[in-house]
C-alpha cells in the first residue's frame, strides 16, 4: 500500500488560527461520560493540528494541559501570522508591485478624468457646438458664473467668427449682431462683402467665352469673293476673332475656311511662310491646332 510522507507540523500562528473542533463536545446526551469528553477533546485537537478541524459553535472553549489553547487564539500570534503573510507577499509580489507602480505613473501623466457633472456637461456641449445653437449658447454662457462657462463662451464665439457666412443664411441680421456686438459684426460683415466681390469678379470669366468688342458692322460684312476652301462667301479677319458672335453659317471650329488669300496670308503667314490651305489639310492635326491657335482661329 501507498502512503503519503509524513508532513512537518504547522507553524505556530496556524495552529493558533485553526479553533478547537467542539462538535464531538455537543452531545445529544447530558449524561456522556468524562472519558467520552475527554476523547472529543483530544480528537478535535488532533482535527486542529492537521487543518482539517470544522468551525466551533462556541467562543470561549478553553483546553489546558501540555497542549493547551483558547479560543478566541491570542493576538500575538495573529500579528506575528499577519506579518510573515505580508513578508511572504511582498517577496513574491515585488516586482509585480512595482510594474504596477510605473503603470500607475504613467496613467498619473494623463489628462485626469471629469471630477464633477458640471465638467462632464461642459464637455459634452464643446464637443456639439453647430451653427444652429452657438448663438444661444454664447449668450447662455456669458450670463452664468462657473469655471466652465468662460471654455464655452470662448469656443462659441469662435467658431460664430469662422461660420460667419453660413450664419447669415440662417440668422437674422439683429440676432447676429447682439451676439457678436456691433464692431465684431461690421467687420465680418465687411470682409464678407469684399470676399464676395472678388469672387464674382473671378466668376465672371469662367464658364464661358468673355465676349471683345464687335467690329463695325462694315469692317465684319461678308464678302462676294471665293475663299481659300472654295466657299463662296468669306469674312474678314475681324469678324472671326475669337471672344465674338461669329455668323450664324459659319462653324466654330472651321472658322479658317471663311478667309479670303489676303486674310489668310495674314493670319498664316508669320507662323508658316508660304502655307496654303491645301499644304495646311495635309499636316496632322495636332500641327493644324498648334497653327490656328497661333493665328486666333483655334
Amino acid at each position: 500500500m501507498i502512503t503519503d510522507p509524513p508532513r512537518p507540523p504547522p507553524p505556530a500562528y496556524v495552529s493558533a488560527l485553526q479553533p478547537p473542533a467542539t462538535s464531538l463536545l455537543a452531545g445529544t446526551s447530558t449524561s456522556t461520560s468524562t472519558s467520552t469528553s475527554s476523547h472529543g477533546h483530544s480528537s478535535g485537537i488532533a482535527a486542529g493540528g492537521s487543518g482539517a478541524g470544522t468551525a466551533t459553535s462556541g467562543a470561549d472553549v478553553r483546553e489546558d494541559g501540555a497542549g493547551s489553547r483558547q479560543w478566541p487564539p491570542p493576538l500575538e500570534p495573529l500579528l506575528a501570522g499577519c506579518t510573515l503573510g505580508e513578508h511572504r507577499r511582498a517577496g513574491e509580489e515585488g516586482p509585480a508591485a512595482e510594474a504596477s507602480a510605473s503603470g500607475a505613473g504613467a496613467a498619473a501623466q494623463q489628462p485626469g478624468e471629469p471630477r464633477c457633472l458640471q465638467e462632464v456637461c461642459a464637455r459634452v456641449i464643446l464637443r456639439n457646438i453647430s451653427v444652429h445653437n452657438c448663438c444661444e449658447l454664447l449668450e447662455v454662457a456669458r450670463g452664468m458664473d462657473g469655471p466652465g462657462f468662460g471654455p464655452i463662451a470662448a469656443a462659441c464665439l469662435r467658431y460664430a467668427v469662422n461660420s460667419f457666412e453660413t450664419l447669415v443664411g440662417l440668422r437674422e441680421e439683429a440676432t447676429l449682431r447682439g451676439c457678436l456686438g456691433p464692431d465684431v459684426y461690421d467687420s465680418l460683415h465687411a470682409a464678407l462683402e469684399e470676399r464676395r466681390a472678388y469672387l464674382a469678379s473671378l466668376k465672371a470669366g469662367l464658364g464661358k467665352v468673355r465676349e471683345r468688342e464687335a467690329p463695325p458692322a462694315e469692317a465684319a460684312a461678308p464678302r462676294q469673293e471665293t475663299s481659300v476652301a472654295g466657299r463662296p462667301v468669306c469674312y474678314p479677319l475681324a469678324a472671326l476673332a475669337p471672344g465674338l458672335v461669329w455668323p450664324a453659317d459659319v462653324d466654330g471650329g472651321c472658322r479658317e475656311q471663311w478667309l479670303n488669300s489676303a486674310d489668310w496670308e495674314a493670319a498664316f503667314g508669320p507662323h508658316a511662310p508660304g502655307l496654303t490651305y491645301e499644304a495646311f489639310l495635309a499636316l496632322p492635326g495636332w500641327r493644324r491646332s498648334k497653327l490656328k491657335q497661333a493665328a486666333g482661329l483655334f
